[in-house]
Order: C-alpha cells, then structure tokens, then sequence
C-alpha cells in the first residue's frame, strides 16, 4: 500500500499536449460562420489534428456544414439505426461537465475534469483524498478499469480547481480511441475502432493505393466466394480554399482459400487532381457490407 501511495501521487508534469490547452481558440484569420463556430468550439476536443486542420482551412459554412455531418456519422456505431449513439452520449456528456465541473469563471466543459469526464466517459470510481500530506488541499483520483487508468487530479490552492497531473502513454491511447468510441464508466458501450487504412498516391499513374486490413471488413458470401464492397469518397482540398469530392466504388469477389491467407485487400483507385500543388486529400472509406466507416486525412503534393 506505501509503495501504491508513494506512485500514486508522484508529480510527473503537468500535460503539455494541446488537450488540455484548448479553450475556444479559433485562429485570427479564421472566420466561422455561427453555426460552424458553435460545432468548433466544442468538437475541437473530440477532433484529429488532420480533422481540425482541415476544418479550419474550408472556403465556406456549405463545405464546413458538409464536413460536420460526415464528422458526425463517421463515429456512427450503427449506421443502420436513426440514432448516432456516440453523438447522443458525447452531448450528455458535454451537458453533466457544464452543470457540474464549473471552475474559476470556466465553464465545466472546458476544464481538467470536464474534458476527461467528455473524452472517457464517467469513471468507475472516484476517491478523494483531503489536504494529502499538506503539499496539496485535495487530491481526487479517477479510476477507469476497461483503460486501466488512475487518474489524478490535484487542487492545489483549495479553491477547488482541480488540474490534471496524469501523464502516460496508456493515457495518450485511451484520448485516441476515444475520440471515435465510447467505453469508460458510460452506460452505452460501444467498442467499435474505425476502418484502419493505408493510402499511397500515384501522380504518375493518376490513382491512388489502398490497403485495408482484412479482419476490419465484414465479407458476405455469394456464389461460394467472399465479396467485399467498399465506397471510397476522396475531398480534396487546395491552398487556394477550394474543393471538390469524387466517389467511387469497388467490389472483390476472393476464393475462400485464398482469403484464410491474407492480412490486407489492395484495391486502387483512379484520382484526377486537376490542380497543381499541395492538396489536403480527406479519405472517408465505407465498408458496404458492415456500413463501418474509416477516415484519415493526407497531404500529398501533386
């Protein structure tokens, strides 16, 4: 139990990444329309940096309006359903850390806890630990067992601002996967990670390379073969704030036996890029047989 102790409220640095920085910073030559704004300044936490990039850099409220619907149903979990549960949850969230992590004038999502409370979900428990060896007026520790995470939060004036002292790798991860699933201390528990994919460009050939784990795909039988149907939808956009979409789709119809042998499907695809220069390419992948979905942002330069 010492040696517990003793780890336990170790102070290893307060968290330096852009998490736990981000209040509602929107770059001077930035302009929002209020609706994209409001999505902003609260989705900014739950965003890539790919993601966030991109948004900022949309020539107008129509592709931005564009890019907050597919933001949303990417982290659908049934996309078969009329509710997305994880956009249902995340605004639950966002609801209890306003009413009841408020600090110093800060509104409650946009604190320590608040964003934990957001990002992970409730925790499994809380404990409290009062004026722990004087060095600080309280010590609160949050435990997530499916992350495997000890949390600490310390307030250090006790004028009960609580800062996040936690900091670790298995943390790290936990932020990356939440971002797309839902797990922690939550009553909806979706464990669904997004289509994993690699892409190479070709300007030679004009197409792109995809390749695609086979065990993120749902493969349907027809004929005695393994179909897999995906949908490719490419948004390219320019240094110039103009954009364009393309989307395409593709079928393999594979030999059973030869399926039990593969990791990956490569599937190529044509992409015309009609201009010069450095071009963001945001890939969204379907799967047509799951409806799961997969999104990864590139920048290529043609």
């Amino acid at each position: 139990m010492k040696k517990f102790f003793s780890i336990l409220f170790l102070v290893i640095g307060f968290i330096g990444f852009e998490l736990f920085t981000i209040g509602c910073y929107i770059p001077r030559n930035v302009k929002l329309d209020p609706y994209s704004e409001a999505f902003y300044k609260r989705a900014r936490l739950l965003m890539t940096k790919q993601e966030e990039e991109v948004f900022l850099n949309l020539p107008d409220a129509k592709s931005r309006k564009e890019f907050i619907k597919e933001f949303w149903e990417i982290r659908d979990p049934n996309p078969y359903t009329e509710v997305n549960e994880y956009k249902v949850e995340i605004e639950k969230r966002f609801e209890y850390a306003s009413r009841y992590f408020k600090e110093g004038g800060m509104p409650g999502w946009n604190t320590d806890r608040g964003r934990i409370f957001i990002l992970l979900g409730p925790p499994d428990s809380v404990r409290d630990y009062p004026m722990l060896s004087g060095y600080y007026k309280g010590v609160q520790v949050w435990l997530y067992g499916n992350y495997r995470l000890a949390l600490q939060f310390v307030d250090k004036d006790g004028d009960g601002r609580y800062e996040l002292i936690t900091y670790s790798s298995e943390l790290l991860d936990a932020i990356d996967m939440a971002k797309y699933t839902l797990m922690g201390g939550s009553e909806v528990k979706v464990v669904v990670k997004p289509i994993n994919f690699k892409l190479k460009y070709f300007p030679d050939k004009k197409e792109v390379e995809i390749k695609i784990p086979l065990k993120s795909l749902l493969l349907k039988e027809k004929n005695g073969k393994e179909m897999i149907k995906i949908r490719v939808e490419f948004l390219l956009y320019f240094e110039d704030k103009t954009f364009y979409k393309i989307v395409r789709e593709k079928s393999l119809a594979l030999e059973k036996e030869k399926v039990l042998g593969m990791k990956y499907i490569v599937m190529n695809f044509p992409l015309i890029i009609k201009k010069k220069g450095k071009v963001h390419l945001d890939t969204i992948i379907t799967d047509l047989n799951s409806g799961f979905r997969g999104r990864k942002i590139f920048k290529i330069k043609n």
